[in-house]
């Protein structure tokens, strides 16, 4: 539901990070507005990440989004 929900906001911050759980690594992702958050655990990437952005912007002022 809460995914959903996050789905239909305006305004949706997104972010993930790595952390050690037991040897390996995780990656924890998050989706999140003022009043919802979602938490998820992620597997390592295959390869190294590559930096990334995800915007939207109906006025298209922010360099790359449209």
């Amino acid at each position: 539901m809460i995914r959903a929900l996050l789905t239909l906001t305006h305004v949706l911050h997104v972010d993930e990070t790595t952390t050690r759980i037991g040897a390996g690594h995780r990656w924890p992702h998050v989706a999140c507005t003022s009043t919802l958050t979602l938490l998820g655990l992620g597997e390592p990437p295959a390869s190294a990440p590559t930096p990334s952005v995800s915007c939207h912007s109906s006025g298209g002022s922010y360099p790359g989004c449209s």
